[in-house]
C-alpha cells in the first residue's frame, strides 16, 4: 500500500506520484529483472467505488525507472489516497533497495483475518545509528 502525494498531467497523459515507489517494492516497478513489465492490479482502498480512470503511478524518486505502473486502469485518484499493489509479492523489504536516495523504509503490515499489524516500522537512516 501506498498514498498518493501529488498529481501532474504531462504530454496529454495523467501522473500520480506516490509516497512509495522502486525503493519500497522493487518487483511491482517491473526492474527486478523482467524483460517486459507487467502491471500489477490496483485497488484504490479509499475511494473503492470511484469512477475507472487510467494514469501512470510513479515513485518519489528522481530516476525515471520509478515507474510502478503505465495506463493503469484505478479508481479515480487524489492526494492522500492509500492505494494497493495486489497480487505483487511479499518481498518489498528483502528485495528493493532501501533507504535509494536517504529515502525511510516503508513500513511493513500483516492482514490476518480482520486485524492488521504492523510487523515493522519505517526507519531512516539517521534511525540506524542511535
Amino acid at each position: 500500500m501506498t498514498k498518493v502525494i501529488s498529481h501532474k498531467e504531462s504530454r496529454g497523459k495523467l501522473f500520480f506520484v506516490l509516497d512509495g515507489g522502486m525503493n519500497h517494492h522493487l518487483a511491482a516497478s517491473g526492474n527486478f529483472g523482467q524483460i517486459l513489465k507487467k502491471n500489477f492490479m490496483v485497488k484504490n482502498l479509499t475511494n473503492p467505488n470511484g469512477e475507472i480512470v487510467n494514469c501512470n503511478l510513479v515513485g518519489p524518486l528522481c530516476t525515471t525507472l520509478d515507474i510502478l505502473g503505465r495506463d493503469v486502469a484505478v479508481e479515480s485518484l487524489k492526494g492522500g489516497d492509500i492505494i494497493a499493489f495486489l497480487n505483487s509479492g511479499s518481498y518489498g523489504f528483502t528485495s528493493s533497495p532501501l533507504f535509494f536516495l536517504g529515502h525511510a523504509t516503508p513500513i511493513e503490515l500483516l492482514a490476518t483475518n480482520d486485524e492488521i499489524k504492523t510487523i515493522r516500522n519505517r526507519k531512516r537512516l539517521i534511525d540506524l545509528n542511535l
